[in-house]
């Protein structure tokens, strides 16, 4: 949790993931974001989120298990 605006989040996100590999597949844009990236059978999911004034971030990896 913290106080920094969601386009700067996004933004970060959208130009470092790249760089290690995660290439983007899917961007939902409403209040908040849902980004999507995947890399070597793993998918990561950044969900960002406004709140009473408070910006949350929750990252989630998932992957096939194979």
């Amino acid at each position: 949790h913290g106080n920094m605006e969601s386009d700067k989040i996004v933004e970060f996100y959208n130009k470092e993931l790249p760089t290690r590999g995660w290439q983007p597949s899917a961007s939902i844009r409403s209040g908040g974001a849902m980004l999507a990236f995947s890399k070597e059978a793993k998918t990561l999911m950044v969900a960002i989120g406004k709140q009473n004034n408070e910006t949350s971030l929750t990252l989630t990896v998932g992957g096939t298990g194979r």
